[in-house]
């Protein structure tokens, strides 16, 4: 009976798909530019509760860490804002988790990452491939020894406000994130 169960559910499954980099920017674009401008910036376009009935914001007591979580469609978009010490930290990131092609290669999901990032005057970006060998712990220990990982890391400036916003890419076989971070004084 279960075993009907399992293959019933996998043949309703979708399909594998491909990474999404066009949607992965637009959700960018919608969640983490307005994250960087500050945690009300994102209350105004964050609709709680959530798409799927998600609580999205969560604080510590004493208000010091906010954490939200919420998505679309296959799309994760995750962060925190952390307050203390004369500063506040924020970050966001948009990852698709869903129906992705598991070995989906790198190059394919990089082009069209470098066809949507952002360009102009006082944009710099730097990065490019990364080939790691991650060590032997956990489901890494399956890997066979001397395994290259290969990952493409991108970090820009001046893409975001406030300027002291970085955003990043990072991708790899079936993965692709978006980050955004800012250390902001008080």
């Amino acid at each position: 009976m279960r075993a009907a169960a399992l293959l019933l559910l996998l043949a309703a499954a979708p399909a594998s798909a491909a990474v999404d980099v066009p949607r992965a920017f637009e959700l960018f674009d919608a969640y983490c530019r307005p994250a960087m401008q500050g945690i009300e910036a994102l209350r105004g376009v964050a609709t709680v509760p959530g798409p799927g009935g998600e609580k999205v914001f969560a604080e510590t007591d004493d208000g010091s860490w906010v954490t939200y979580a919420t998505g679309e469609g296959d799309f994760l978009v995750i962060g925190a804002y952390r307050y203390g010490a004369g500063t506040e930290m924020r970050e966001c990131m948009v990852q698709q988790v869903g129906g992705i092609a598991g070995q989906e290669p790198v190059e394919p999901v990089e082009a069209a990452f470098l066809d949507l990032v952002p360009e102009g005057e006082g944009i710099t970006m730097s990065g490019g491939k990364v080939m790691e060998e991650m060590p032997p712990v956990g489901h890494f220990a399956m890997m066979p020894k001397g395994h290259l990982n290969d990952r493409r890391e991108y970090t820009l400036l001046g893409a975001m406000d406030p300027p002291e916003a970085i955003m990043m890419g990072s991708m790899g076989p079936g993965v692709f994130r978006l980050n955004a971070y800012a250390v902001i004084p008080q």
